[in-house]
């Protein structure tokens, strides 16, 4: 059994600026592994491409180029409702934006794609994750408490 959970093999993007013929680059060659229990962060400027990146990686965007295989599964190899419950279960987006529904707390946010999946939430798997990801706030509290502050980085988790 392999230890890799995610494998990124010469992953470009590239797009359409406007009306024109003319493309832009936003991801050229992107090649990488994640081994099991690592935590990994993707750092860089404004418009450096890390959303593009977790959009490729996780099937929301389809790349122009390359491969992904999360557990050893490519997700554009998937018919749509396939992609749909792969995502739903296995892989999870905090945005820099948040998308929290406001009348839910914090934790119910965090796994409303458990509960859509029928999974019973760990409390503690969950704590667990945030504490790695320096969450600071109340767990219990209402999500308009969370400050976005200067630390704005959109994260990608998967669970194995």
């Amino acid at each position: 059994m392999t230890n890799t959970i995610l494998s990124v093999a010469q992953l470009t993007q590239v797009v359409s600026i406007g009306q024109s013929d003319q493309t832009t680059t936003l991801l050229k060659n992107i090649s990488f592994t994640v081994q099991k229990g690592e935590l990994v962060s993707i750092v860089g400027p404004s418009g450096s491409g890390k959303s593009t990146l977790l959009y490729c990686i996780s099937g929301i965007t389809r790349p122009t180029g390359g491969t992904v295989a999360i557990a050893g599964i490519n997700p554009y190899q998937l018919k749509p409702n396939q992609l749909a419950a792969f995502r739903r279960q296995t892989i999870g987006f905090i945005f820099q934006q948040y998308n929290l529904i406001q009348s839910l707390p914090v934790f119910e946010n965090v796994v409303l794609q458990q509960r859509l999946s029928h999974q019973q939430p760990q409390r503690a798997e969950i704590k667990q994750l945030l504490t790695k990801m320096n969450f600071v706030g109340q767990i219990d509290g209402p999500v308009a408490t969370l400050s976005g502050g200067g630390n704005k980085k959109s994260r990608l988790l998967a669970r194995f």
